[in-house]
């Protein structure tokens, strides 16, 4: 956001949150978080959206929605914003009331 603002005049954020950033465990777009660390980022068919997921130590699995749309209307403000951590899957695979 702040290479943008610095270029543009705009904070803005990119369709893709990994985008730019070097993330240990990243496993790229769409592809399922497997490993215990492992990161991903599965898009919405809007293109702007998707969930951002992450396997934790425990096997936990963890995700947050992500928008690059403009969320909050300001002049010279363009950013998207991340919604709150959802748990996604439980340890050793129990999703029994997910």
């Amino acid at each position: 956001a702040m290479e943008k603002f610095m270029d543009t005049g705009r904070k803005s954020y990119p369709s893709n949150p990994f985008n730019g950033a070097d993330v240990d465990g990243y496993v790229g777009d769409g592809n399922d978080v497997v490993e215990s660390g492992d990161w991903s980022y599965v898009p919405f068919d809007d293109g702007i959206s998707g969930h951002i997921r992450h396997k934790r130590n425990d096997d936990s699995i963890w995700l947050w929605t992500y928008t690059s749309s403009d969320r909050y209307g300001d002049q010279a403000d363009d950013r998207g914003e991340f919604f709150d951590r959802e748990q996604a899957g439980r340890v050793n695979g129990d999703t029994s009331d997910l």
